[in-house]
């Protein structure tokens, strides 16, 4: 790790399950790091990551939790994030973000903690997100959604915390 890029991240790390890399000032992710197949937990929260599209997690099909609160990522969440299906906990506070959410979030069924506060996120909240059996958090605060909330959030009976 050089300057504020992470480089070389190993290959010879295939048995790695947690990554924590938050509070530095990385701006960039090597397409090195979805390498590591085994990655359950990934913390890269309050860097300078700005580019949201650049990430590819895809390849991480084990990752359970995903922390990339307080940078400064902009645009759209990509489709590939809806693709993590054994996320158990995404968080995306405190970014930039912005536009509407993608209906593919119903994908992230074991999902239990959801946190998208404190972005630029608008129109109405999509309706897959009442599918979502397992939720317990769900912070949708400081955005620009617009519209009803779904009537049918009342069956999220896991629900803890709104």
């Amino acid at each position: 790790m050089s300057g504020n890029q992470l480089k070389d991240l190993s290959c010879s790390l295939t048995k790695l399950t947690k990554l924590d890399l938050r509070g530095n000032l990385f701006t960039d992710i090597p397409k090195e790091l979805s390498n590591l197949k085994s990655l359950k937990y990934l913390d890269i929260s309050k860097n300078k990551l700005s580019n949201i599209q650049l990430l590819q997690f895809e390849s991480l099909t084990n990752l359970q939790e995903l922390y990339l609160q307080q940078n400064v990522m902009r645009g759209t969440i990509p489709d590939s994030f809806w693709g993590m299906t054994n996320l158990i906990v995404l968080n995306l506070k405190d970014n930039r973000l912005n536009g509407t959410l993608s209906e593919k979030i119903g994908n992230l069924r074991f999902l239990k903690e959801l946190n998208l506060g404190g972005n630029k996120f608008e129109g109405p909240i999509p309706d897959a997100i009442t599918t979502l059996e397992n939720l317990e958090e769900l912070d949708l605060s400081s955005n620009k959604f617009s519209g009803d909330i779904p009537s049918q959030i009342g069956n999220l009976t896991k629900l803890k915390k709104l």
